[in-house]
Formats: C-alpha cells, sequence, structure tokens
C-alpha cells in the first residue's frame, strides 16, 4: 500500500478498500455482505437498506470491515426520513452507533479554499519547463492574506521556498493581481469540517489536497460517486489536475457532470472545475455542450453564478483560456434557459477580469463589456455593477469607457 501522499486522496480510499477485501479473501473472513454496496446511479446507498445491513450483521455477529464502514457513511444521502433515522438509533453494535450519530447529526460540510501560485526558476522569473512534477509538493498554511506556500520533498519533508528544488514558488493575493511569469498550479485546502471519529473519513474532508507524486491510478472518474453528498470535497481532490491536460491523470467532462447531481455545497472548487469546461473549448466543439453542466447546477438552482464568474476571469487570466469560448459556452447557456444564471456569472466575471489597478485596456476588456451588455438584456438585468460604474466615471471617451457606459446607463 502506499503512504499518504505517494498517491490522491481519493485513489488512497479506494486501494484500501480494495486491500481489505483481498486481505479478507485471504483470510477467509469476508463479510457475507458488503454495508456501502450503492442502490443509486448517483453512489448513494438507501438508509433504510444500509440500516438493515448493519442489521443483519449484529444478528450474526459479523464485524464491519473498517474501509467498508466508512465508504458506507460516506454514501449517505442528505435527506433521510425520520422513521429511519429512529430505526438507527435501535442498533447496538458500534457500527450501528456510527451510523445513528451521522444520521442525527449534520454532515461534515467543508469548504474549499484555492490559491494560485507560480512556480518560478531562481532568480530568472522564467517559466519552468511544461511537465514539471515540482507542484505535488506544494501546500498552504495559514489563512487569508497571511497564508503562505509551503514545499514538501518526496519525503514529506517542509522546505522554505528558496530551496523547493531549483525553483520558488510565490502566492497570487489578489484577483486582478497582473499575471506575471511562470507556471501556474492550483492547490486547494479543506477547511471548517467537524471531525468525525473516522480517520480514513476526515484525511478525505480535511487539511491540505496534494496531487500524489504517484498520481490518481486512472480512477480518477470514481471519485464522484465514492463521496456523493461531499461534491465539495470531490471537486477539491479533482483542482490540482485541471491544468495538466497532457497527462494521463487529468480531469474530464464526465466529472463535472457528476457533480451536478451529488449533493452537499457547490463552493470554489465545484464553480472552479464547472467553469473550467465552459472555458475549454477542446473537449467540445459545441457550445451547448459545454454549457450543459452549468446548466443542470441552474435547474438545480444549485448554481452560483458570480463564484463561476470569477473562476472564468482567474482561468483567462492566469491559465491561458479565451474569452471566446467563454462568451459563446454561455450564450449556449442562455439559449437553454439559463440567461439570468449567465448575467450573474457575468459580474463574477467582470468583477475579477476587468483591469485593475497599474493595467491598461485592451480589446478583450472590451468585447468583455459587450458580451456582458447583451446578457445583461437577456436577464432583463438593473442594478449597477460597481466595477464598471467605476469605469463609467472616467473622463477618457475610448471604446472601452464608452461600452462601460453603455452597460451602465443600461442597468441603471
Amino acid at each position: 500500500m502506499p503512504e499518504i501522499g505517494e498517491v490522491a486522496g481519493p485513489q488512497l480510499f479506494l486501494l484500501r478498500r480494495l486491500a481489505e477485501v483481498h486481505d479478507g479473501i485471504v483470510a477467509g473472513t469476508l463479510p457475507p455482505y458488503l454495508l456501502a454496496e450503492p442502490t443509486e446511479g448517483t453512489g448513494h446507498v438507501d438508509v433504510g437498506r444500509l440500516v438493515e445491513r448493519v442489521a443483519g450483521y449484529e444478528r450474526d455477529g459479523v464485524e464491519p470491515m473498517p474501509a467498508d464502514l466508512a465508504q458506507a457513511l460516506l454514501r449517505v444521502p442528505r435527506s433521510v426520513a425520520p422513521d429511519v433515522v429512529t430505526r438507527a438509533g435501535r442498533l447496538t453494535s458500534a457500527a450501528g452507533q456510527a451510523l445513528a450519530l451521522r444520521l442525527r447529526g449534520e454532515q461534515p460540510e467543508p469548504r474549499a479554499e484555492i490559491t494560485w501560485v507560480r512556480l518560478l526558476v531562481e532568480g530568472s522569473g522564467a517559466g519552468v519547463a511544461d511537465g514539471d512534477d515540482r507542484g505535488v509538493g506544494l501546500s498552504v498554511e495559514g489563512s487569508g492574506s497571511g497564508a503562505g506556500v509551503a514545499y514538501r520533498d518526496d519525503r514529506g519533508m517542509r522546505l522554505p521556498v528558496e530551496r523547493a528544488g531549483s525553483g520558488a514558488v510565490a502566492a497570487y493575493r489578489d484577483d486582478r493581481e497582473p499575471v506575471q511569469g511562470g507556471v501556474h498550479a492550483l492547490v486547494p485546502r479543506l477547511l471548517g469540517a467537524e471531525p468525525t471519529g473516522l480517520a480514513m473519513v476526515d484525511e478525505l474532508m480535511t487539511g491540505a489536497v496534494v496531487r500524489g507524486r504517484r498520481g490518481a491510478g486512472g480512477c480518477m472518474h470514481w471519485w464522484p460517486y465514492l463521496m456523493p453528498s461531499h461534491r465539495e470535497v470531490v471537486a477539491a481532490h479533482l483542482v490540482p489536475y485541471l491544468l495538466e491536460r497532457w497527462r494521463p491523470d487529468r480531469v474530464e467532462p464526465r466529472l463535472a457532470e457528476a457533480l451536478v447531481s451529488g449533493g452537499g455545497v457547490a463552493g470554489e472548487a465545484v464553480a472552479l472545475v464547472q467553469a473550467y469546461f465552459v472555458a475549454d473549448r477542446s473537449w467540445s466543439g459545441d457550445p451547448r455542450e459545454r454549457a450543459r453542466a452549468v446548466v443542470g447546477m441552474a435547474a438545480r438552482r444549485d448554481l452560483d453564478g458570480e463564484q463561476v464568474g470569477r473562476q472564468l476571469a482567474l482561468l483567462v487570466r492566469r491559465a491561458g483560456l479565451r474569452t471566446g469560448p467563454v462568451f459563446e459556452t454561455l450564450e449556449g447557456a442562455a439559449g437553454l434557459g439559463a440567461h439570468r444564471e449567465v448575467w450573474g456569472i457575468m459580474t463574477g466575471f467582470l468583477t475579477a477580469y476587468l483591469p485593475g489597478p497599474g493595467e491598461r485596456s485592451h480589446t478583450r476588456y472590451t468585447q468583455a463589456l459587450t458580451f456582458a451588455l447583451r446578457a445583461a438584456r437577456w436577464a432583463g438585468a438593473r442594478g449597477a455593477v460597481g466595477c464598471v460604474a467605476e469605469i463609467a466615471r472616467r473622463r477618457a471617451s475610448n471604446n472601452f469607457v464608452r461600452e462601460a457606459r453603455r452597460l451602465h446607463t443600461y442597468l441603471t
């Protein structure tokens, strides 16, 4: 078995499940059935049936396998009928009490916080070569404006960034901070979840999320079904792989679609995964196909449009993705009925994308304002957008300022 940090967290969890089944076969101690076998295509398990399975273990004196029990608890849906909770409360084994506790209490609800960093060749500011593996050791320590980036070597030892390989690491502090040289990486953390007492669950739900040195083992497409009630956690584990399209372990569009049917909060990590496939034309030339996951989120009233817009802006600013495919996809989403959500996305996009202090305006900014006016008209939007109002008040009379004035006049 690999150690923690050698493979991605969900992959290690999968390997532990397989290993305990293998060991049970070898030792002749395999239970008659698995607690965690899903009953829904989303990966969820019907809680009534799970209560029956645990009760059967109790009657037969069967001890549950630890990873199987942890997996069963991760597959509990968000909504459970009160009578099922009552039945679970009558269970007497340790596994039954763990299930009852999960059903009576709040499910863990970690939130993802994502830091963009640049990997730089020491002293030159030039970018490192494509395929450089130093990003696997990155993690973020602290929070907010005091957060710092740490680098760990293959043994997990913390190194000062100036000793991290032959390069250094710099973190962005502001959405509109000018982009500088280097290869960009995404470093997520999971914060705010109370410990469950199950080590295998807590490893997935808390702390730094680091891309394992041995990757995802080709099993990334299983991850949404391991934690179907915790899509923000799944998305956080996908984030370190998001910009690595040239690697065998890469995030595919079907993973963004799987997040739509998952449960739990959809925060910064889910928004980033959804935004990536809005912006990336390489996987589909059909804008409506690229819009499918975002429209699905909108239909379920799960879409945080402003956060998706913010992530789109950061991807365009820092990852080399272009505004043309973004606006094509958003027009496709509006054509599928998500016109109000598209305007919400554009408000988040403009706030993070339009030029910050010291940045010059260029044609792409003007094009963003032009598209935003179209989106505002589709949605019948009203109410000033702060960054647009600020530009509209400028004395200049170039195309950029004129487009800002047109949009501001329509909104107000």
